[in-house]
């Protein structure tokens, strides 16, 4: 597989740092600035390998016009009620995020999310979450975006 050259290398994103003060519960408090959150449903934090309803951690990027930055959090399953709806839960901690990448989703958790503003991306299992990111930003930087993108990237910029 050829990697294209991207603005974004691996020792960027090894080096990202923190753009997230605290975790309040179900609130997370932000530094400054504008960004694009993305989340990768990941049990390993390297790789895209969880079904989302079940994953046992998300992965989250923030993409922004200056410096990168990245916001990583968990939700363990064995924390959550037996009694709680596990998307309603996913959704709620995923709120901020524009993306969210996944293995698997069932249709209905899928409409949730979009009619909660996020898109849901699915992908082989085991794609690195490094090489996601690179096309992402390659992406955003590209004059070519989805319609959903622009959407997207237009009420996250307003």
């Amino acid at each position: 597989m050829t990697r294209t050259k991207s603005n974004l290398n691996e020792e960027q994103i090894a080096g990202m740092t923190p753009v997230i003060k605290k975790v309040e519960g179900d609130n997370m408090v932000f530094e400054e600035g504008q960004g694009m959150l993305i989340a990768f449903a990941s049990s390993d934090g390297k790789t895209i390998n969880s079904h989302f309803a079940s994953s046992p951690a998300f992965e989250m990027y923030k993409f922004t016009d200056g410096p990168q930055g990245v916001i990583h959090t968990s939700l363990k399953a064995e924390d959550m009620e037996e009694s709680e709806d596990k998307v309603d839960v996913r959704i709620k901690m995923l709120n901020r995020c524009s993306i969210v990448y996944c293995t698997q989703i069932g249709g209905p958790a899928a409409a949730r999310l979009v009619q909660s503003g996020i898109h849901p991306l699915k992908v082989p299992e085991g794609t690195p979450i490094e090489e996601e990111l690179i096309k992402v930003n390659k992406l955003l930087q590209s004059k070519r975006l989805p319609p959903w993108l622009q959407k997207k990237l237009g009420s996250v910029n307003s």
